[in-house]
């Protein structure tokens, strides 16, 4: 649905005044994926304001399993950000030497880790 699609800039309190417009709709979400763990550390936020139950009413996965996302025990989707960083930078290089035409695509492995965030639809 698009009234669920929220975009903004990746800041915590942003995403969890977008979250509370989220659970204030007349068919509020029974998941919130984030672009980043730092928002979806705003979405736990305002659910917990919201006093709906993770996960029992409402499951968040964030994404790069930075490591807060850990303390939160927050269902992320895991990259190396070294790894992403590392080959971000050798494609600049490349381009700005001239020496290689930018790849059309690079894949970064990703892992999803499972924690306590995420359940079954209510």
């Amino acid at each position: 649905r698009a009234e669920y699609l929220k975009i903004g800039p990746h800041e915590r309190e942003l995403a969890r005044h977008q979250a509370h417009e989220l659970f204030a709709l007349p068919q509020p979400p029974t998941a919130v994926v984030c672009a980043t763990d730092t928002k979806a550390a705003g979405v736990l936020g305002a659910a917990r304001e919201a006093g709906l139950a993770v996960p029992e009413q409402l499951s968040v996965v964030g994404y790069d399993d930075i490591e807060i996302a850990g303390y939160l025990g927050l269902t992320t989707v895991g990259q190396s950000l070294f790894e992403s960083g590392r080959l971000g930078a050798e494609i600049l290089l490349a381009a700005l030497d001239g020496s290689e035409a930018p790849p059309a695509r690079k894949v970064v492995p990703v892992q999803l880790v499972v924690r306590n965030t995420t359940a079954p639809p209510p």
